[in-house]
Order: C-alpha cells, then structure tokens, then sequence
C-alpha cells in the first residue's frame, strides 16, 4: 500500500513539472517570436523616415524657393506676396478666359492647329524682318510656345464671337483716310495704308464690342468669389 502511494505521489509530481515546463517553453517561444516583430516594424518606421526624408531633400524646390546664409525662403512666402501685388489682376484674366471659352464652346467655336501655326509663322516673320528671334522673344516676355498657341487662340476665339459686329467697310475706311491724311503724309496714296487702317479700325470695334460681351456674360453667368484681393 505504501508503495502505491508513493507511486502515485510522485506521478502526481512529475505531471506538474512537466506542465511548469510546458509553460516555460511557451513564454520563451513567445519572447522568441515577439522580439524579431518589435525589431521589424522599428526597422519600418526609420525606413518610411528616410524615405520621406529623401523624398523632402530630392522636392525641396516645391516648399523653398532660395536660402540664404542657410535661412530658407519658402515659396508660400513669394505666393503670398505675389497674390497681394497682382492677385486680382491674375483671377479676373482667369475669369474673362473662362468666359470666352465657355461661350465659344456654347457657340461650337473651335480654331483649328493650322490656323494657329500660320500666325506663329507670320510672326516669326515679322520679328526676322526686324531682327528679332521668336524664340528669343519669348524669352525675354517669360512665355513658351505653348503660352503662345494659348493665347492666339483665345484671342481667335474672342474675335469669332464678336465678330458680326467689328467689319469694317470701305466707306469707313475711306472717312478715316481722308480725315487723317496729314498723320499719313501728304503723298501717301489710299491703297498704300488701306489695309493699314482697315486693321486699326477692326481692332478698336473688337475692343468695344468685346468689352460688352463680357460685360452682358458676366450678368449672365454665376460667378462667385472666394477670396477678395
């Protein structure tokens, strides 16, 4: 009987060690398993750091515009000044473009690529004859080609709206000739500054009559501001 007993006694203990043992294994494989995971996302985070870093230092034009002795100017800081000196002037030219090319579109208004290339090439023309380069002109006005083309074809489109009511006849041609003659010069003859003058008359209804197109399109359109310069 006492034999049984002690039997059964140290059963009983070395199924309790063998579950403190269990238990130990647990935890250590858990430290195992948990630590590499810790180290993982740390390793994460200093990479998605650097990369941010790089991607600051690689874009650092988009948020500085110059430095200084190391002291940085920011760009918003020449955007800011840049809205309050010509802000308005900026938005309401954005304004009258929209315009035009919302109602030349209503009006199914479209200048073709060749229309725009021949007055590119008759330009260059003009400037050669004057010893200017295109290219160089558009340099010295800050603008591209691309500008350009823009707004040769903005200008086209504003004519073609308007432009039932800017022709000129010959009789008006012929009244400002002929009350102009001393501007011209007394040998002048008519058809030598003919086109001339039908051109500068052209212009000045364009800039009247386009004026009030505006002005009846901004009544009828919605516009609403934002930001008041």
């Amino acid at each position: 009987m006492v034999t049984n007993k002690t039997k059964k006694g140290t059963g009983l203990k070395i199924s309790a060690k063998s579950a403190l043992d269990s238990a130990s294994k647990e935890r250590s494989l858990h430290k195992k398993t948990t630590k590499p995971f810790f180290l993982t996302k740390k390793a994460i985070a200093f990479f998605l750091i650097l990369v941010v870093i790089g991607i600051l230092y690689l874009s650092k034009g988009l948020f500085i515009a110059a430095t200084v002795n190391g002291k940085p100017i920011f760009r918003y800081q020449i955007i800011r000044q840049l809205e309050k000196e010509s802000g308005k002037r900026v938005l309401e030219n954005s304004i009258v473009k929209e315009l035009i090319l919302q109602a030349a579109k209503s009006n199914n208004y479209a200048v073709s690529d060749s229309e725009i290339d021949k007055q590119i090439e008759d330009i260059r023309k003009n400037l050669e004859q004057g010893g200017t380069n295109l290219d160089d002109a558009l340099k010295m006005e800050g603008q591209t080609m691309e500008s350009l083309r823009d707004a040769l074809k903005l200008q086209r489109l504003a004519e073609m709206l308007v432009e039932d009511k800017t022709f000129v006849s010959e009789e008006e041609i012929e009244k400002y000739f002929n009350e102009n003659k001393q501007s011209f010069g007394e040998d002048t003859k008519y058809e030598a500054v003919k086109d001339q003058i039908s051109s500068q008359l052209k212009s000045q209804k364009f800039q009247t009559e386009i004026e009030k197109f505006l002005t009846d399109l901004r009544n009828k359109y919605k516009i609403i501001y934002f930001v008041n310069y």
